[in-house]
């Protein structure tokens, strides 16, 4: 059975997903992650509101940085 912790971390996760996923598809090819790193600057407390941002830095023809 997963703990509390566990389930928040995987709902973060996959907001992080989704918003890389929006961000990366934005321009109707279909792309793929190489690679992730989620940091963590300060624990939600109860009644937070979490933001996903996906901002493209980068991009060329076959790879791009968010």
């Amino acid at each position: 059975m997963r703990t509390f912790t566990e389930t928040v971390l995987e709902v973060i996760c996959a907001l992080a997903g989704h918003a890389f996923s929006a961000a990366c598809n934005a321009y109707g090819k279909t792309s793929l992650r190489l690679s992730t790193t989620i940091q963590f600057i300060e624990s939600a407390k109860i009644g937070d509101k979490i933001v996903a941002r996906a901002t493209e830095v980068k991009r060329n023809y076959r790879t791009g940085f968010y």
